[in-house]
């Protein structure tokens, strides 16, 4: 028999990655029931929350859609967000947290998907990394419905490692994917989405529920009801939570706490003191 020989070119390809995983914050599996609402938050990293079995609501800042299973949301930094059970079986879901650099490091953003069979498989990998290394501690049951695999991270660097790896494959492999974003179309929907557009807009002012309702063209009960339903908070602490966003990209971006409270129309450089920590833990002076 004739033997084929190929002549072999080895040619050197410098890898240069496309995002880096730079830090973890948390790593959760939630199992909820048909009631469950979560009443929202806000942070300075990036959050995935992807769908295992069941329906939820989810608001992300002006943004309202479903999610059902194999389905994945996005959470940018520093957006408002909260979720709601849609369906009578509970629902079971994934959620990380996680900061990132590089070119995709901000390809997510506003992202809600439809897992290819690719990033699924990522994803189911995952998280049978996370039950084996959680079954093997035998210390990651929070309670009953949670699972808290994030407790180990300062106990197994190798857990560290093959999260932020599997992270980072998921990202690569959705990057190229067109969003399917699924805003809801009620009525409600769309006015909530007009409202925080109103208030994202006069963030810099001092707005009223009258001011709001007007532009919206509802009543002033109408547009508590609305973010009773979306925000699960009030409209004034809503507002004041925008505010509080975009004092923080503010002072990442240097600006002095003065000017920043001037900016954002409030009362005094004190009063923005107090507001800030109170939200966020932190005097905005630590901000950096």
């Amino acid at each position: 028999m004739n033997s084929v020989h190929y002549n072999a070119v080895w040619e050197q390809h410098n890898v240069t990655p496309l995002i880096n995983i730079d830090s973890l914050y948390s790593f959760f599996l939630f199992n909820y029931g048909a009631e469950y609402s979560f009443a929202g938050e806000t942070h300075d990293f990036w959050e995935g929350l992807y769908v295992i079995s069941g329906k939820i609501r989810v608001t992300a800042d002006e943004r309202v859609f479903t999610l059902s299973s194999g389905e994945i949301v996005f959470h940018k930094p520093l957006e408002l967000h909260k979720l709601s059970v849609e369906s009578k079986e509970g629902v079971k879901l994934i959620i990380f947290t996680y900061s990132a650099s590089g070119e995709l490091a901000n390809a997510m953003a506003n992202k809600a998907l439809t897992l290819n069979p690719l990033g699924r498989g990522i994803i189911e990998n995952m998280h049978r990394h996370m039950l084996h290394v959680c079954k093997n501690t035998k210390a990651e049951i929070a309670d009953t419905n949670t699972i808290a695999a994030h407790r180990l991270f300062s106990e197994r660097p190798d857990f560290v490692q093959m999260t932020a790896t599997y992270i980072a494959q998921l990202i690569i492999a959705l990057s190229g994917e067109e969003s399917q974003y699924k805003a809801e179309i009620s009525e409600s929907a769309l006015l909530f989405s007009k409202a925080v557009d109103y208030m994202n807009e006069n963030v810099d002012k001092s707005i009223s529920l009258s001011d709001i309702a007007t532009q919206i063209n509802v009543s002033e009960s109408s547009v508590k009801r609305i973010f009773s339903k979306y925000a699960t908070i009030g409209v004034h602490r809503y507002f004041l939570l925008l505010k509080i966003n975009e004092a923080t990209r503010l002072l990442k971006s240097g600006e002095s706490v003065g000017s920043v409270a001037e900016q954002l129309g409030f009362s005094s450089q004190g009063y923005f003191s107090a507001c800030y920590k109170r939200e966020t833990g932190k005097n905005p002076t630590d901000v950096k």
